[in-house]
């Protein structure tokens, strides 16, 4: 590798085979292989998605015109994970996941940034979230769990809600140093519904092993 940062992008057309991408990433160790569930396959190129929605009948209840999401360690053992997504609605059936989206954080060790969140309206306008439209609740599946005591969600009541609206959410999450001795996902590349523009990205310091594979992937769906 060179002084830069090594960047990896991983991407697929979304088709069916429930296509992911497994990445792990561990400062000056290589992860252990046994750690993943299929064969490690190191990355020498640097792809990208484009992802098109498959063709359908009917209109979906939801289309997702965009997701991003990108891990970043840090040289000093942080990391920060950054997502962004936007999202028409076309029917109530998915408000609950994109209207009111939950943000899963650990409180002690992780800070929760919300850089944008609005939505944009059929006519072009927008509707800011209002203050009182963000609400910080306990995971219902960490409930009573003394370990557990410090997990948070910040639960999001987007404004403005009605067929052929577009709900954007963009933040990010920085844990403290060394809260992550590695960094490792199980990411899951298409959706339920349709997504037009998908792109996952790692990036790591220099001289930082990096290994990724992908799975239910056809030869070609990758695009770079």
């Amino acid at each position: 590798m060179n002084s830069k940062q090594a960047r990896r992008h991983l991407g697929t057309k979304a088709r069916r085979g429930l296509p992911r991408v497994v990445w792990a990433s561990r400062p000056r160790h290589w992860i252990d292989s046994q750690r993943l569930t299929l064969l490690p396959l190191l990355l020498l190129c640097t792809p990208v998605i484009r992802a098109a929605p498959p063709e359908t009948a009917t209109q979906p209840d939801a289309v997702i015109e965009l997701w991003e999401q990108d891990w970043t360690l840090n040289a000093d053992g942080s990391s920060v994970y950054h997502e962004k997504q936007h999202v028409c609605l076309f029917n109530e059936r998915a408000h609950g996941e994109f209207a009111d989206p939950r943000i899963t954080y650990n409180e002690d060790t992780e800070q929760l940034d919300i850089l944008v969140a609005h939505t944009r309206r059929p006519d072009g306008s927008y509707r800011e979230l209002p203050d009182y439209a963000h609400v910080l609740v306990v995971p219902g599946s960490t409930s009573g769990w003394p370990a557990l005591a410090s997990m948070r969600q910040h639960l999001l009541v987007m404004s403005g809600i009605e067929s052929g609206c577009v709900v954007e959410l963009e933040y990010k999450i920085t844990s403290k140093p060394g809260a992550r001795p590695f960094l490792a996902g199980d990411v899951r590349l298409d959706h339920r519904y349709p997504v037009r523009d998908r792109k996952v990205t790692v990036t790591a310091p220099p001289e930082t092993p990096l290994r990724a594979i992908t799975t239910g992937t056809p030869p070609g769906a990758l695009t770079g």
